[in-house]
């Protein structure tokens, strides 16, 4: 007696392309991701110079460097609050359309002419 055997074979999965949306969000990630990274990396080396050269500096230099990573301070503090802080003003206007559909719900309004008294 035979054996037959029989291999099935199915085609890989094909792989979608990204929408254009998708790829813009993906092109804003990575030159987010670039552009957080560059200043640390400008940070760093700011602070390291303040601490490390300074007797090779001269006054205007110094000065010139603190001002820079005072301004580098906000900056790294505005990457951290856009990386990791939580959007309220999303939230506000998640909850705003509900209090909305709430209120048309519960409210009716009537037609025809009114007079309003002064």
């Amino acid at each position: 007696m035979e054996t037959i055997e029989k291999i099935t074979k199915s085609d890989p999965p094909r792989k979608e392309k990204p929408n254009i949306n998708e790829r813009i969000q993906i092109y804003r990630f990575w030159g987010r991701l670039i552009l957080a990274l560059f200043i640390l990396i400008i940070y760093a080396g700011t602070i390291y110079s303040l601490l490390y050269h300074v007797e090779g500096m001269d006054d205007k230099s110094a000065s010139l460097s603190q001002v820079m990573v005072g301004a580098l301070t906000v900056v790294l503090s505005q990457i951290g609050q856009y990386m990791w802080g939580s959007d309220k003003t999303d939230e506000a206007k998640e909850e705003q359309p509900k209090q909305e559909e709430k209120k048309n719900d519960s409210t009716t309004t009537t037609g025809g002419n009114q007079e309003f008294s002064n």
